[in-house]
């Protein structure tokens, strides 16, 4: 084993040693957010007027037969993801489960949880329930040192930051 293949083994036994201290900086580029109760066409103006109103983004859908709003960040921008929630109750409505897609790179910081933070924004995500194939991709993403994009369901727990449970991790190549 050549010196350059052992430093790059290394590199990667850090990052899955590490890997449970990982924070990412991140962009939430969009979110889909399933409302409850939704129903007529009244309903869907009023909750996409509140949606509007949530920093960072730029353009919503709203999908009345399945009762959900997609939202995409405007360029340059990160969805204000935690005032999500809020706006939905706003409009009369309950929130239900929250889908996010981030992007971001990975970085090795001495962290106690996996927290993913989000670029501009004082906002954090403790990354959860990461399967064994999620753990490596993103152990292997952090070695490589490319950004990556991140697929997942958002949580919110009291006196907790935001969880992200990733469905999908994949790296962007520069």
């Amino acid at each position: 084993m050549t010196l350059r293949a052992l430093q790059k083994s290394a590199a990667l036994l850090a990052c899955l040693v590490l890997l449970p201290f990982v924070p990412a900086h991140a962009q939430v580029e969009s979110a889909t957010v399933v409302v409850e109760g939704m129903s007529c066409p009244f309903c869907a103006f009023g909750v996409e007027k509140r949606l509007k109103k949530v920093r960072g983004v730029g353009s919503i859908e709203i999908n009345m037969a399945v009762g959900s709003a997609s939202l995409s960040a405007s360029e340059g921008e990160s969805i204000d993801f935690s005032s999500i929630p809020e706006a939905i109750r706003k409009a009369g409505f309950t929130p239900g489960a929250i889908d996010v897609t981030a992007v971001g790179t990975v970085s090795a910081e001495n962290e106690e949880r996996a927290l993913f933070k989000v670029s501009a924004t004082d906002q954090e995500l403790l990354l959860v329930n990461l399967s064994e194939e999620i753990e490596k991709k993103v152990a292997e993403i952090a070695a490589a040192g490319v950004r990556m994009r991140v697929n997942g369901a958002l949580h919110f727990h009291t006196d907790e930051v935001p969880a992200l449970e990733p469905n999908s991790v994949a790296a962007i190549e520069p």
